[in-house]
């Protein structure tokens, strides 16, 4: 199941409260309920992971698994049940954004198939790449993307 824009942006404003001037108490909150734990649970019957969330830059649970030295980075934004999964490569290190077209692993297709269970939505990279109008600190304001605002305040697109 894919996010749209429309219920993206309202997760924006409701959070941020100001464009302009976002506050970010809801990262405090979201770390206390942490809304996905019911998805973790149940990932950590079929996987190991390692939670790697840094709360000075991410606005997202981050979580590194590694199955057969294949390493993926799935991100559950604390804005709402938004997604995404990132794949490193094996021999350049570059990182491939995963979507339900192109799951290639069979570890792919479970985090997939349970994301969905959870109704948990994976944003699509057209939408991650579209630019908001919201001042961040790391991230120059020209290059704040969907991506910054519900993920992770890092100048540059981890696929680029």
């Amino acid at each position: 199941m894919n996010a749209d824009e429309n219920k993206i942006l309202a997760a924006i404003s409701d959070n941020y409260k100001s464009l302009e001037n976002p506050s970010f108490f809801f990262v405090q909150e979201a770390l206390k309920t942490n809304a996905y734990n019911k998805f973790l649970d149940e990932l950590r019957e079929l996987l190991s992971f390692e939670e790697t969330t840094d709360t000075n830059d991410d606005v997202s649970f981050c979580f590194l698994l590694e199955v057969d030295n294949s390493k993926w980075m799935l991100q559950l934004s604390m804005l709402g049940r938004f997604a995404i999964l990132l794949k490193e490569g094996k021999i350049t290190n570059s990182i491939k954004l995963v979507t339900e077209a192109e799951a290639t692993s069979d570890t792919e297709a479970l985090v997939l198939k349970l994301l969905t269970k959870h109704d948990i939505e994976l944003v699509e990279k057209n939408l991650l790449e579209k630019h908001v109008d919201l001042k961040l600190q790391n991230t120059e304001s020209e290059n704040v993307c969907f991506f910054q605002a519900l993920f992770s305040d890092v100048d540059v697109l981890p696929w680029r």
